[in-house]
């Protein structure tokens, strides 16, 4: 495995979506139903990528430093891992990722346990 850290910088909140855009937005099921606000947020990312360059788990940062969201999550893909990119040439290893990748996603974790539950069909009395 691989840890890399990539810095998305702010987003520029005052850009206007196309209509065509929010259409489709309304349309298509979200990615990430249950992220989007935090994803928004997230300024810094972490990426787990396996030997072949796929990603496999993500942590984001807010401006502060905060971890704020994990993904993939039930029913979440994730967001630098629903784009479905080829991360093996990067070069954005983080050795602090690498470190602490997994302390940060157990540490994160228990905010987001609960749509592990709520997303689980519930079992038949």
């Amino acid at each position: 495995m691989r840890y890399l850290e990539i810095d998305w910088g702010p987003q520029n909140e005052d850009e206007k979506i196309p209509w065509w855009a929010k259409l489709l937005i309304w349309i298509l099921p979200a990615a990430n139903p249950d992220l989007e606000t935090d994803i928004g947020k997230a300024r810094i990312w972490w990426l787990e990528i396996d030997d072949e360059g796929s990603p496999r788990r993500e942590i984001g940062f807010d401006v502060d430093g905060s971890p704020i969201v994990l993904g993939p999550i039930e029913g979440n893909f994730g967001y630098l891992i629903d784009a479905s990119d080829d991360w093996s040439d990067s070069e954005a290893d983080s050795l602090e990722a690498a470190k602490k990748f997994n302390q940060v996603w157990i540490s994160l974790w228990p905010k987001f346990a609960e749509l592990d539950q709520r997303n689980r069909p519930k079992e038949a009395p």
